[in-house]
């Protein structure tokens, strides 16, 4: 179980980094325009096409969270990306315009916590359901003057991730952060 919730939690974070943090790469349209078929082509090295970044979220979550991640995570009826093919029938990865503002950057979500070094505890509740908590350190600030520990309970931010165990493989109820 405690590898189960390892990996749960890493590949959580990184759905969270890629759909709502920071986004995948993408190309800029020439001219800084917006492009036509309303996708920017993302260019990763982790994330060759659209079915890799299907895998770790069907992996990672239970089936209606995983749906809601692929296509709706914001509420507002817009997928961040989309299976692309080329002229010569490559596949790859497009991000949705909606996600870009006017600079070419991704709108990110505004979160003053870090991943790294995170703690989570295990709260079994039976075989089959385990609920994790997970305590994130505040992000570092270049700005501050503030030298307090980054670890002391009153900066940490704790979270909650519930994993279901179905068909035999651990899962996570909702995407976290």
């Amino acid at each position: 179980m405690n590898m189960n919730a390892v990996t749960l939690i890493k590949n959580n974070c990184e759905v969270f980094r890629i759909y709502l943090q920071y986004g995948l790469p993408h190309q800029a349209e020439p001219y800084n325009n917006v492009p036509e078929d309303g996708y920017y082509t993302v260019k990763s090295e982790n994330y060759k096409t659209f079915s890799d970044i299907e895998t770790l979220v069907n992996s990672t979550f239970v089936e209606k969270e995983a749906k809601r991640i692929l296509t709706n995570i914001n509420g507002d009826d817009v997928a961040v990306y989309a299976e692309e093919t080329d002229d010569d029938g490559n596949k790859g990865i497009g991000l949705d315009a909606k996600m870009v503002d006017e600079n070419g950057r991704f709108k990110a979500i505004a979160y003053d916590y870090t991943w790294s070094e995170a703690k989570f505890t295990l709260l079994p509740k039976s075989n089959t359901e385990c609920d994790i908590t997970v305590e994130l350190n505040p992000a570092e600030e270049t700005s501050s003057a503030d030298t307090s520990s980054g670890s002391e309970s009153g900066n940490t931010k704790k979270i909650t991730a519930n994993m279901l165990k179905v068909n035999g493989q651990w899962r996570l109820q909702k995407l976290v952060y």
